[in-house]
């Protein structure tokens, strides 16, 4: 098992090859790194496979952090562990392509990490089609995902509102998405794009999809979209009923492009509140003013 011995001596083996540690590394040169790092420790990096239980005290998951590929390094599964301390994960960022190329990745669990606030970039929920994720991106074993739900532990709103650009794209085993909790107000471009997913529930509360917050309000015309594009096996798409019905301010035109199996979107709303209908979905009927 990976501990947090290992993820330190890797870290330091990064550093070392750097000779930067201000720099942002790349792929490959964190595997170049990585193949510093004692032997024993690449013997557990390069095992055939690894269920990671991500170390109890850790604040961040780090640019590349556990990136497949190159490393060597085959994960199954992740999970977030209660910390010693307090009854949760003290996890509250994880950084662009973390777990990207894990192509053997099946499960992860961020249940614990309760103040989850960003998946990618701090600025990827602020700034329109500039921040990155890719956190699973080509995690094409990946099936289940589970997310800590919205809850005001501490009445500071720190919890998780976006899922951002590329985040779970091509992961195309995953075909279940009642993980995009209540607390998502925005979903980014090429989020599930070449997914497998089958049916789609929308977040009651749900502001944006395909282009982030604040620079689509200065400019509606800010390239970004395809959020669901290629998802061949999408059937249906709704959203999720509420007491407070809420109108979406930009869903991007082809945010459904590429769908050819979607045949029924439901939603709340009125025709005609939301423009750009039916957002790239060529073969499906809209039903307005949905309440079941």
């Amino acid at each position: 098992m990976i501990n947090e011995e290992h993820l330190i001596a890797i870290g330091n083996a990064i550093r070392e090859k750097r000779e930067a540690p201000d720099e942002t590394y790349k792929p490959r040169e964190m595997a170049a790194a990585i193949r510093t790092v004692p032997t024993e420790i690449t013997e557990i990096i390069q095992s055939p496979e690894t269920n990671l239980k991500l170390p109890k005290e850790t604040t961040e998951i780090g640019r590349y952090a556990y990136m497949g590929g190159d490393t060597g390094l085959n994960l199954t599964s992740v999970v977030a562990q209660k910390s010693d301390y307090y009854d949760y994960s003290g996890i509250s960022i994880v950084k662009p392509f973390a777990f990207a190329n894990q192509t053997n990745l099946k499960s992860v669990d961020l249940t614990p990490a309760r103040y989850l606030t960003y998946l990618g970039d701090e600025q990827s929920g602020k700034v329109a089609g500039w921040g990155n994720s890719f956190v699973f991106q080509n995690c094409s074993s990946l099936e289940t995902v589970k997310l800590p739900p919205q809850t005001a532990y501490d009445n500071t709103n720190n919890y998780l509102t976006y899922i951002g650009r590329g985040c779970f794209q091509n992961c195309t085993s995953l075909t279940d998405t009642h993980f995009i909790t209540s607390s998502i107000r925005s979903i980014g471009p090429q989020a599930f794009e070449n997914t497998g997913i089958e049916t789609l529930w929308l977040p009651h509360e749900i502001y944006y999809v395909g282009c982030e917050e604040l620079v689509n309000e200065n400019n509606p015309n800010v390239p970004g979209g395809r959020s669901f594009a290629g998802c061949k096996n999408l059937k249906r798409v709704a959203q999720v009923i509420s007491d407070d019905v809420h109108v979406p301010k930009y869903i991007a035109p082809d945010t459904f492009a590429d769908c050819p199996n979607l045949t029924l979107i439901q939603v709340c709303w009125s025709e005609g509140a939301v423009p750009g209908a039916p957002w790239g979905a060529t073969n499906a009927t809209i039903e307005y003013n949905h309440t079941i």
